[in-house]
């Protein structure tokens, strides 16, 4: 089921409307403490592995996608500690994409972190030909271990809870993805459970 337009999202959740996303709305601080929360632990452990991250600039489109944007109960069903507000503030997030708003003060002391926008992605996996993206790919980031893909964070409405979709992407057939529920305690953003939706 794909879901590419708000009023699809919408359409999802029963006709229930109401959250503090609108369509293409930017990434606001709460989102992108937990994209930070998430991000710099990987960061952290390429470092340890002195290899590098590339993450997409663009959150997901899932418009296309072969799994599609998941259901409120499939969200439910893969991770049962999600509220309902979360699960629906998810959902209605991922309506449209929009661009990872990571201050630079952070970019600057995420050494082991390089962004892609969606032009170069294009360049080097569309216009590559068939099976030459990787190689392409691992030519412009010799040092890279993964490709990472975020979705929308979907947040609950106490801002204790946070729901997103990640790729970890090493290789045409060496990728996961994986749905992230993490929990705010003792003041910051912490990973409580994933659950693998799709391996390639």
């Amino acid at each position: 089921m794909f879901a590419p337009t708000r009023r699809k999202a919408v359409l999802l959740l029963g006709g229930i409307g109401l959250s503090k996303f609108a369509l293409g709305d930017p990434v606001g601080a709460s989102e992108r403490d937990v994209v930070i929360a998430y991000v710099g632990h990987l960061v952290e452990l390429a470092k340890q592995a002195s290899k590098d991250l590339v993450l997409a600039s663009m959150t997901t489109s899932f418009e296309g996608r072969q799994e599609g944007l998941p259901t409120l109960a499939e969200l439910r069903g893969d991770i049962p500690e999600t509220t309902g507000s979360t699960a629906k503030e998810f959902l209605l997030a991922n309506a449209a994409p929009v661009k990872l708003e990571i201050p630079s003060e952070v970019l600057a002391h995420w050494s082991h972190l390089r962004m892609i926008d969606d032009a170069t992605l294009s360049q080097i996996f569309e216009q590559s030909g068939p099976g030459g993206g990787w190689k392409q790919f691992y030519k412009v980031y010799p040092n890279a271990s993964l490709l990472i893909h975020l979705s929308r964070v979907g947040i609950d409405d106490q801002a204790r809870q946070a729901l997103f979709w990640v790729s970890l992407s090493a290789g045409m057939t060496r990728g996961i993805s994986m749905l992230v529920l993490m929990q705010y305690r003792d003041g910051e953003w912490r990973q409580f459970k994933e659950k693998t939706v799709g391996i390639s």
